[in-house]
């Protein structure tokens, strides 16, 4: 009994913390800047991951990545189950990497007036008990909007500058 009301306790605790904080939802794309280039990341409702919360790490390059080995960090991104990242970057190379996870890393390139969607999602090879491994892959403009905008359930993570 004590255990039932505990959880039941915790529940609506947790659904009043949700309905607390202000979260955005994705309604259109953003307008292009002829001088920068759009980029989303976008990590989708998965109620199976749900728990998992991860830090993405953006790095600029100064130059190009392979003359260049340790690039800047530019944006530290905490992506939730079911959020995207939104914000306008400079022409040039960029890295994504999982936050003390080096393994795991994407390098690419942007160009102005220019939109890009990335999608991060997990894999996980059993059905036991195991963090999930992170892989990250660009999207077609098109995959990401039905992504966007039919789940409903999409949230933009405020971009501190």
């Amino acid at each position: 009994m004590k255990i039932r009301n505990f959880c039941l306790v915790l529940f609506v605790l947790l659904i009043i913390n949700c309905n607390n904080t202000k979260q955005l939802k994705f309604k259109k794309l953003e307008p292009m800047i002829e001088t920068k280039a759009n980029f989303y990341l976008l990590r989708e409702f998965d109620p199976v991951l749900s728990i998992y919360s991860f830090d993405v790490l953006l790095y600029k390059y100064k130059a190009n990545f392979k003359k260049e080995k340790n690039p800047v960090l530019y944006k530290e991104i905490n992506l939730k189950n079911g959020n995207y990242f939104y914000c306008n970057l400079d022409e040039g190379y960029y890295k994504l990497t999982k936050k003390n996870d080096s393994s795991t890393e994407k390098i690419f390139y942007l160009k102005n007036n220019t939109e890009y969607f990335f999608q991060l999602y997990f894999f996980t090879k059993s059905e036991g008990i195991e963090l999930p491994q992170f892989y990250l892959r660009e999207i077609r403009k098109e995959d990401a909007l039905e992504r966007l905008l039919d789940s409903g359930k999409m949230f933009q993570v405020e971009d501190k500058k």
